[in-house]
């Protein structure tokens, strides 16, 4: 029979074993639980950053696409009065050389019917022609500016237009750091149960052997 002292060492070893291997258990329990929580939280993360992405992208498109509608009708708006000057100006010139040629033939006709000179009916032709090339060249001077104003309004309108859709563009979104791992709880096994009860074996074994001398 092996002495009292080493089955209390043997037992003392599997106590200390069991205590050790009951800690390593609820560890390694609580390191399951918070690898668990931190891969939901990861999760969670993730798809709440592709949730706004796709709203981000969404409003974006939708920004841009109301940006590009404003523009189309701002276009149109100075294209269509644009259009209309044009043709109130080529109106006023058709009247101003509708008015000279009337002139014009006013006078050729008075040139028989009274006594006004040939030269001095020359000079009244020449300057109702002149008074109409003066008309129809402020006219088309005219023109050219509102031409070039509608241009300039064409540029603002595209400007603005792309300041819109700039403002809009999603920013890009942080990396996300799915966090250290959790290191495993080591857990005791035959090796450390060994370990544990070994010395009170060796005692036993070391008293017997000295009563059997």
């Amino acid at each position: 029979m092996l002495p009292l002292i080493a089955v209390l060492g043997v037992a003392a070893g599997g106590a200390q074993f069991a205590a050790q291997s009951s800690a390593a258990s609820a560890q390694g329990r609580y390191a399951r639980e918070l690898q668990i929580r931190r891969n939901e939280q990861y999760r969670r993360q993730v798809q709440y950053q592709r949730d706004l992405s796709e709203w981000q992208h969404k409003r974006y498109k939708a920004t841009a696409d109301s940006a590009m509608r404003d523009a189309d009708s701002s276009y149109a708006a100075v294209l269509d009065g644009l259009q209309q000057r044009r043709k109130k100006i080529f109106d006023s010139i058709a009247q101003y050389e509708m008015k000279a040629n009337q002139d014009v033939s006013r006078y050729m006709a008075s040139e028989g019917r009274s006594e006004t000179t040939g030269q001095s009916v020359a000079l009244a032709q020449m300057a109702a022609l002149q008074k109409a090339s003066r008309e129809k060249q402020i006219s088309h001077d005219n023109l050219e500016g509102y031409i070039r104003q509608g241009n300039r309004q064409f540029l603002s309108i595209r400007a603005n237009a792309q300041n819109r859709i700039n403002a809009a563009m999603p920013s890009p979104l942080e990396p996300i750091y799915p966090g250290d791992a959790v290191r495993p709880v080591y857990q005791p096994g035959g090796a450390d149960l060994a370990a544990a009860v070994l010395p009170g074996i060796t005692n036993a074994l070391a008293l017997g052997y000295q009563k059997g001398d």
